[in-house]
């Protein structure tokens, strides 16, 4: 059979905004520790809230609503508009009727938007408990406790924070990177060989989040270990590469283990950053292209990338950001 987790929370949530944000981290936390799937479409996950209302009279009388469960609902976006549905659904019925209601349990509608009634709940010694004799009891101990925080370490919403505050990250980086904790070990052991957060970010999460949708497996299961990310890394950094190229370089190094700038070097991708080929190239374009050379001296700036695009096409391999401060720099000095 499928085993089945319950978890009851305390009473704690005072909006239905609260109650789909606790539920979208909860979901986070089973995934990123490896519990469950946690996918709602697949019905991994169920949400049932159970909701009162307290209600201050104009006397100061605080008035108690009957808690009312509401089953089975199967999305954030149902959570919160079903849980925001039935707190005025009690305040109205108090304010029309002055009934606090029954203990009940109700289900949702979807086509109107609003929950119904199932059944009357009977008080708790109503269920007659008993123990079942073939379920061994479960003693949480503090000792197990701490052994169980040890183990699981750093959770979601920590290394999110950590990922913002320390690294640098924005939030919505640090949220794909922290939500499971492979794609997250993978971005550390990257920024551990020498990458920069932000750079070893954009990787992960554009480059190989990409290549993995592609072959349909995670992040870590590709052929391309963190140190040669780190490397891909470097060389966009030292403008040896494009980041553009960062794409099909990866996505070749997962079929091989060939050195990094090898496989760059096959593909064709490295830069060349002479100084001395790149005006030699700058040279031949302004003197056959003499229409583009005026419009930017007349104010056109569109010329620039016109000009920029000819020198990269005489020339393949030039690195792009140095042509075009070479090519700035000899245009306004002309």
């Amino acid at each position: 059979g499928t085993p089945l987790l319950e978890i009851v929370t305390e009473p704690d949530l005072s909006s239905a905004r609260q109650v789909a944000t606790f539920a979208q981290e909860l979901q986070k936390l089973v995934q990123f520790l490896g519990v469950s799937e946690g996918q709602m479409q697949l019905g991994h996950m169920r949400f049932e809230p159970n909701i009162n209302v307290h209600i201050t009279d104009q006397d100061g009388n605080v008035h108690k609503t009957a808690i009312t469960e509401i089953k089975n609902l199967n999305s954030f976006s149902v959570l919160e508009r079903a849980t925001d549905y039935e707190i005025r659904r009690q305040i109205q019925q108090w304010e029309q009727t002055g009934s606090l209601g029954q203990r009940s349990t109700r289900g949702w509608d979807e086509s109107s938007g609003t929950t119904f009634l199932q059944r009357e709940k009977e008080q708790a010694h109503d269920y007659r408990y008993f123990p079942d004799p073939d379920l061994m009891p479960v003693e949480v101990s503090e000792q197990w406790l701490a052994e169980l925080r040890w183990r699981v370490g750093e959770l979601p919403a920590a290394r999110r924070r950590r990922y913002v505050e320390a690294l640098g990250l924005s939030p919505a980086d640090a949220a794909i990177l922290a939500g499971d904790r492979a794609t997250g070990d993978f971005f550390e052991a990257t920024i551990a060989a020498g990458a920069s957060p932000r750079r070893a970010g954009n990787l992960v999460i554009n480059v190989l989040a990409t290549i993995a949708n592609e072959r349909g497996v995670k992040i870590p299961e590709l052929a391309v270990d963190a140190s040669r990310v780190a490397k891909v890394a470097a060389m966009i950094d030292a403008n040896q590469i494009a980041a553009a190229s960062a794409l099909p370089l990866l996505r070749e190094l997962s079929h091989t283990a060939e050195d990094v700038e090898t496989t760059a070097q096959r593909l064709g991708l490295v830069q060349s950053s002479d100084t001395a080929a790149i005006d030699a190239a700058i040279d031949a374009v302004l003197a056959q292209n003499p229409k583009p050379v005026q419009d930017y001296k007349s104010g056109k700036q569109a010329a620039m990338g016109a000009l920029v695009g000819l020198v990269m096409k005489s020339t393949r391999g030039l690195n792009p950001k140095l042509v075009q401060q070479r090519l700035k720099a000899r245009l306004d000095s002309t």
